[in-house]
């Protein structure tokens, strides 16, 4: 009798192995991009708070200079005591710092009606002027 040899093909030898390993490598690749795009969302949000915050920090500073000018109004003194305002015939300006780059500019018009004033400007714009520190190479310029 003769006994027959099984003969296994190759392919089929550590395919199941290999492909545990694949998927094991997928599985930890996709982790990897999901929290690296977890961390940097979180960095972003952080930074959106941050801005928020200096704003509404800034906005609350300007309210109450605006009471201080009202309570000016009101009793009838002198604006000139109030300290950072600028004052030109009708119109008062004042800033206020949000951060290093940028601050929230206030314009008030006087009225002689019952509200004292009208806001003209509420607006935040940027404190340091810019500058173009790079050139670009262009065909023909040396």
């Amino acid at each position: 009798m003769e006994t027959k040899k099984q003969k296994y093909p190759l392919i089929n030898m550590g395919t199941s192995l290999m492909l545990v390993i694949f998927i094991i490598l997928c599985f930890i690749i996709f982790s990897t991009l999901s929290l690296s795009s977890s961390l940097r969302d979180r960095n972003y949000s952080q930074k959106a708070i941050e801005k928020t915050e200096d704003y509404y920090q800034a906005s609350s500073l300007a309210q109450r200079k605006l009471k201080e000018i009202d309570e000016c109004l009101i009793h009838h003194q002198d604006l000139s005591s109030i300290k950072d305002i600028k004052i030109e015939g009708n119109l008062l300006s004042f800033q206020e710092k949000i951060d290093k780059n940028q601050e929230l500019e206030i314009q008030l018009q006087l009225t002689n009606d019952q509200n004292r004033y009208k806001i003209i400007k509420w607006e935040k714009h940027s404190s340091t002027k810019w500058e173009n520190k790079t050139s670009l190479p262009l065909i023909g310029n040396d």
